[in-house]
């Protein structure tokens, strides 16, 4: 009566798509649409097709027993959970994850989904130690004190916790070693922010980007001027947290003198353009801008540059990827002057 191996192979086929990326990831990478609760639908993708079989082979039976009366009921309210509406994140993936994992092995006490379930939980454990690592990187780069040396800690602890998973790993075992891990995260992450220094406004770069808010880490921000060409690249560079991978805004701009400057974005070669990229542990995308404009003010006397942009990506020749970035500002000192 149970159908988990006929999910398999779309599993295998669907991971992290590019398509998935830069509809749904768009840079920070965690975003997918704004009514879906999960944040990587791949992963549990398999799980949802056998529980949708299941419950087709249960009520296509009109003779159940009263414990697959149970079943067939809890396997409903699992749908549900999975297609409740929500705004997606990985910690909420882990808590999904959790509740399946519970629910299925008390009502399936044979294991029918515990392969799927391992495979899940394996697939997350790989998405916590990202995040941890970026995590770590934005610790590194805080002022030594008791707070980040508490953090660190925390976040150690969590990549030596995840090192317990592999593929025997029990369902409960593993669903264990994701919350202790996601727990010493989220408490990681509340030390660095909380140790982190104020940012100064005179080096910043936020924008939205397909709808998801994008702020540049403080030290991901640089802009480089060359007077002899009037050149200015400015770049903006955001990673960390449960956000697995990192995301970056690079506009490259020429024509630009003391004062304050108006240019159209286009695409390379054709004068100024922007750029956007992403990646996360699984893939990466590059796109460069097909239209938008950008006002920045060079200030001689502060050695500073600023301004506002909007721009929107894609693929010149087929229209396709397209990334909509609006709302940009940036104020950042200049390295070379």
């Amino acid at each position: 009566m149970f159908h988990v191996g006929a999910s398999g192979e779309g599993f295998a086929g669907g991971r992290m798509k590019k398509q998935l990326i830069v509809a749904a990831l768009a840079l920070g990478l965690s975003v997918i649409p704004s009514t879906a609760a999960v944040l990587y639908p791949s992963i549990i993708a398999p799980l949802r097709s056998a529980i949708v079989d299941e419950i087709d082979s249960l009520a296509n039976n009109a003779a159940l027993s009263p414990q697959e009366i149970r079943q067939l009921r809890l396997l409903r309210q699992s749908t549900r959970n999975l297609s409740r509406r929500g705004r997606a994140t990985l910690i909420g993936d882990v808590q999904i994850l959790s509740g399946l994992a519970t629910s299925l092995t008390r009502s399936f006490p044979e294991g029918e989904f515990n392969p799927l379930l391992q495979q899940a939980i394996l697939d997350y454990g790989d998405l916590l130690l990202q995040s941890a690592a970026n995590l770590q990187t934005n610790i590194s780069g805080l002022p030594p004190s008791t707070g980040a040396n508490t953090a660190s800690n925390a976040v150690n602890d969590a990549i030596q916790t995840l090192g317990q998973l592999d593929a025997t790993t029990p369902v409960g075992t593993g669903v264990q070693v994701l919350n202790r891990a996601v727990s010493r995260l989220r408490s990681a992450e509340g030390i660095s922010n909380r140790t982190r220094p104020p940012v100064s406004l005179s080096a910043r770069m936020t924008a939205t980007v397909a709808g998801r808010r994008f702020i540049a880490n403080p030290g991901g921000i640089s802009a480089n001027y060359s007077s002899g060409t009037e050149t200015l690249t400015i770049v903006g560079r955001e990673t960390g947290g449960f956000s697995p991978g990192s995301s970056s805004i690079q506009l490259i701009l020429t024509g630009v003198t003391p004062g304050t400057t108006t240019l159209s974005l286009g695409s390379p070669g054709t004068g100024s353009y922007a750029t956007f990229s992403a990646t996360t542990p699984t893939n990466s995308i590059g796109l460069t801008s097909l239209t938008g404009n950008v006002t920045v003010t060079l200030n001689t006397t502060t050695g500073q540059a600023s301004g506002r942009f909007s721009f929107e990506t894609g693929d010149p020749f087929s229209g396709q990827d397209r990334v909509r970035v609006t709302g940009g500002d940036f104020a950042v000192p200049l390295r070379a002057f």
